[in-house]
């Protein structure tokens, strides 16, 4: 019996004619799994860490992929339940002198992801996740920090301080349809980047 892994994320894992087979589904593939995918285009982290919560007990999954998006993408849902998103900072209204939008976007995205690294470890499911888009820039936020150290100390995140479109751009492998998505082979040869990433940290189907 075939069995599967999970994937999410925005556009980038998004099964599109365009620019499919994605990292994801080839990384899948490699390990002799079927996979689903619950990433949607424009989408953000809120969203993508709502699909591993809403989704990752519908099948025995063998592997968890994940593609973190933009942390200036701010998600929100309906009352007709569908998934809307508007720029993040821009709705961030606080007036503290000792607040910093751009730290809070931050630290919001930075728990999504922690919060997901527990959530596999508890159901014994190998992972490996990577940025899709990277706006992290710069922070100097104690608390910031703390989590991207923990983040990054789990050495399940592939290359946390680049990303798959940074690495699409930097090979001039960006698709033709829109010069913003990797285009398949940029996704081949990411794959192939995380597939080598996975086998030395030991992620592993079990």
């Amino acid at each position: 019996m075939l069995e599967y892994s999970f994937i999410s994320g925005d556009s980038f894992e998004d099964d599109n004619l365009v620019w499919s087979p994605s990292a994801g589904q080839l990384i899948s593939e490699h390990n002799n799994l079927g996979w689903d995918t619950y990433a949607k285009g424009g989408q953000g982290n809120f969203y993508i860490f709502n699909s591993i919560i809403a989704n990752i007990k519908r099948k025995d999954y063998k592997l968890a992929l994940i593609n973190w998006s933009s942390i200036n993408r701010k998600d929100y849902i309906t009352n007709f339940s569908n998934w809307q998103v508007e720029g993040y900072v821009t709705a961030l209204k606080i007036d503290n002198t000792h607040y910093v939008p751009a730290d809070q976007v931050l630290f919001e995205s930075l728990n999504y992801i922690v919060s997901a690294q527990l959530i596999f470890e508890s159901l014994h499911i190998p992972y490996c996740m990577w940025w899709g888009i990277n706006n992290v820039g710069q922070t100097k936020n104690k608390k910031c920090l703390e989590l991207i150290d923990l983040i990054k100390s789990k050495n399940t995140f592939f290359k946390f301080d680049s990303s798959s479109y940074e690495y699409a751009k930097d090979i001039k492998h960006l698709s033709d349809y829109d010069n913003a998505h990797p285009d398949q082979e940029a996704h081949r040869r990411w794959g192939n980047q995380v597939m080598e990433y996975m086998d030395k940290q030991g992620i592993q189907v079990l």
